[in-house]
């Protein structure tokens, strides 16, 4: 029997595995009614099926369209949609990516790495859909919500592993998807600058400053502030060990004294920043 993997990441596209591999045509209103069905798994009554996406037309249209859309879909993908007169429901498994990437990335935080998820559903729309589209906004928000969740936790790891170009790099992706995120570039600022490379951390601080402020008025929080107004006071460079070395188990707080240790492996202790 052959398999259904529907892909999300940008327009919905949906494969036929078995043997040989096969994309089948379907309409927009057939991919939507498959990606609603995927999401949000149970039975759907067929009201509420066809307000999503005929809520435009009238009952006995939307009905129609509906019954069509549903044979569209049977005659494609096999016994994929099953139902009666009452509800709709998905009759068989659907591989899908972003279905994976919710339901596993709590436990598999790096799935963001490899999980694009800010490309759902991009370039696909549905005319005369209203319902519909403010449901992908929603699912969409959700979506970024858990992907900038793990890309928080994976940052938060490599600063207290003192992988400070990694932290940099993940917190850059983060603010990618979520620019106006204080925790992000408050991180992002940090890892630079403890990377070594404090003009790159207060430009990246500035653009940020200045975008905010034009989009929304506000300035940089306080904590953020106190940060960069340290990293501003300390032009000296930080000579840390590499980032790999074991003996550094988290990173060092600039409320407190920064402990570096020299090439020859002697430690000396650097004065906390106020």
């Amino acid at each position: 029997m052959a398999s259904i993997s529907l892909t999300l990441l940008g327009p919905p596209l949906v494969t036929l595995t078995g043997g040989v591999s096969k994309t089948p045509i379907l309409g927009a209103k057939d991919l939507a009614l498959l990606t609603f069905l995927v999401l949000e798994p149970g039975p759907h009554t067929r009201e509420e099926l066809a307000s999503l996406l005929w809520g435009e037309s009238s009952e006995a249209e939307a009905r129609a369209s509906l019954r069509q859309s549903l044979q569209h879909l049977r005659s494609k993908l096999g016994s994929v949609v099953q139902g009666d007169r009452a509800v709709i429901q998905l009759g068989g498994p659907v591989i899908c990516d972003v279905l994976e990437f919710r339901n596993t990335v709590v436990q598999e935080p790096r799935l963001a790495l490899t999980t694009d998820i800010p490309r759902f559903l991009g370039g696909f729309s549905v005319r005369r859909a209203p319902q519909f589209e403010e449901w992908v906004t929603e699912t969409r928000r959700a979506l970024l919500q858990q992907y900038q969740d793990a890309l928080g936790v994976l940052t938060r790891a490599a600063m207290g592993q003192w992988r400070w170009r990694d932290a940099a790099e993940l917190a850059s992706r983060w603010t990618a998807s979520d620019p106006f995120s204080d925790e992000a570039i408050r991180l992002a600022t940090e890892a630079r600058y403890l990377a070594g490379e404090r003009g790159t951390a207060l430009a990246r601080y500035n653009e940020y400053r200045i975008r905010l402020l034009a989009e929304t008025g506000c300035e940089p929080s306080r904590s953020l502030l106190n940060l960069v107004r340290r990293v501003e006071s300390d032009a000296a460079p930080i000579n840390a060990r590499p980032i790999t070395d074991e003996w550094y188990a988290r990173a060092p707080s600039f409320e407190s004294s920064l402990i570096v240790v020299s090439m020859s492996g002697t430690l000396f202790s650097r004065p906390g920043r106020t």
